[in-house]
């Protein structure tokens, strides 16, 4: 005779409902698109560097794709746990914001970095400099756009 004790088919289904309806996106969210200049949004800042403007003059420094990408096996392995913690009725959750911290900080580095952007124009340079911005890096001003970059966990 086979007596159950726990019964964990209910939590079960629920965690990898969780796991199937939710979703990790990275990037800048409308919570986080204002500057505190007020003129173009962090989301368009971040469009125009990561494809550029050639009607603007301004190279593609992308930023955000590369970021994912060289996390892209380790935030796999990150979801792999996610599945075997659904399987025994786990927390998902904990591996989406996990993958979800992961990919925003690698997003964020990649930004800082600024390996293989096109080097800022004499001009651009002068722009800074006449309006009091010491920095001569890509994508680094006042540091509005990095801190916009956060993840989020959405049901698909």
């Amino acid at each position: 005779m086979m007596k159950i004790t726990i019964d964990k088919v209910g939590q079960v289904l629920k965690s990898i409902y969780a796991l199937e309806t939710n979703r990790v996106l990275v990037g800048i969210p409308q919570e986080k698109n204002a500057r505190n200049d007020g003129q173009i949004t962090n989301a368009s800042i971040g469009y125009i560097q990561e494809n550029g403007s050639a009607a603007n003059n301004i190279p593609a420094r992308p930023f955000l794709i590369p970021g994912v990408e060289k996390v892209n096996k380790e935030a796999a392995e990150i979801m792999g746990q996610g599945a075997t913690d659904a399987l025994s009725g786990g927390d998902v959750k904990k591996s989406l914001t996990k993958a979800g911290i992961l990919a925003s900080s690698s997003v964020k580095k990649t930004l800082q970095a600024g390996e293989g952007f096109e080097s800022l124009l004499d001009s651009t340079l002068a722009q800074r400099k006449a309006k009091g911005f010491k920095g001569t890096k890509p994508l680094i001003r006042t540091g509005q756009l990095r801190n916009s970059i956060v993840y989020v966990i959405k049901n698909k």
